[in-house]
């Protein structure tokens, strides 16, 4: 059943989408729209043919072994309809620079790389909507003018400090909040994301000074998100700490009917 399914999905998406698998040679058309490519063999991927396919919306590349950076980056070059980039789970450390010749871009996922940093260059690609950054374990931060970025809604990602979201008026998902003495990292960056959905964890909460600043975050008004996990990063038993937490919770004011409250 599943190849019958499979061979019909194939012939319904006709010349726009394709698979190469474990690099065997097909003759795929120049226009093809969708492209997902795998390669389960050990030695670096060749990418040099990706060149030609000059209208595609969707590039998919997974191999175990390691991609060369410089060939990936001419390749970007030429591939100016991106819609959607899965690097998910492949060998890189580095997203090329010429990412930001991808003006409509809408989601790079990059799950499970060893990427240490994005480049700045990302931050000019206006129509990004999602940024996959899930299990990037060397991931040390966001580039500033990351904030620039208004269309962007997701960001799937796990304890990645992003100081100044505030400006990110579009944002519905942001996984988790780190409050700290940075500039742009107070509570208070969260007042109008009115719209966040699914889970909120918010983490540095001792760095909340009383409950006026607390009530800056305006959670009673995010009537969208159904998890919520609130961390102080510090273990004050003293009843003055006490106390104080009690403030912020109380100021914090999260809204009546989240399904989880942890």
């Amino acid at each position: 059943m599943h190849d019958l399914m499979h061979d019909l999905a194939e012939s319904v998406s006709g010349d726009e989408c394709w698979r190469m698998e474990d690099g065997m040679p097909r003759s795929i058309p120049e226009m093809a729209r969708h492209l997902s490519w795998t390669d389960g063999k050990e030695g670096s991927m060749s990418l040099e043919a990706l060149s030609k396919f000059k209208r595609l919306c969707t590039l998919r590349l997974w191999a175990p072994s390691s991609i060369d950076n410089q060939i990936l980056n001419d390749a970007l070059m030429e591939l100016r309809c991106l819609r959607v980039l899965d690097l998910s789970n492949s060998k890189i450390d580095k997203l090329p620079d010429s990412i930001s010749h991808l003006k409509h871009l809408r989601y790079p996922d990059l799950f499970g790389t060893k990427i240490e940093r994005l480049p700045e260059s990302v931050t000019s690609l206006c129509n990004l909507q999602t940024l996959g950054l899930n299990y990037c374990s060397k991931l040390i931060g966001l580039p500033k003018g990351i904030t620039n970025l208004v269309n962007l809604r997701h960001i799937v990602s796990e304890l990645i400090p992003l100081p100044g979201i505030g400006k990110l008026t579009s944002l519905q998902t942001l996984p988790h909040f780190t409050v700290s003495e940075e500039s742009g990292c107070q509570i208070g960056e969260l007042n109008n994301r009115s719209n966040i959905k699914g889970r909120l964890d918010i983490s540095g909460l001792e760095y909340v000074q009383n409950i006026e600043e607390a009530k800056e975050a305006n959670l009673k008004d995010k009537k969208y998100f159904n998890e919520l996990s609130l961390e102080w990063g510090r273990d004050d038993s003293s009843q003055d700490g006490r106390v104080n937490d009690d403030g912020i919770l109380e100021g914090l004011q999260p809204h009546a009917d989240p399904k989880y409250y942890i």
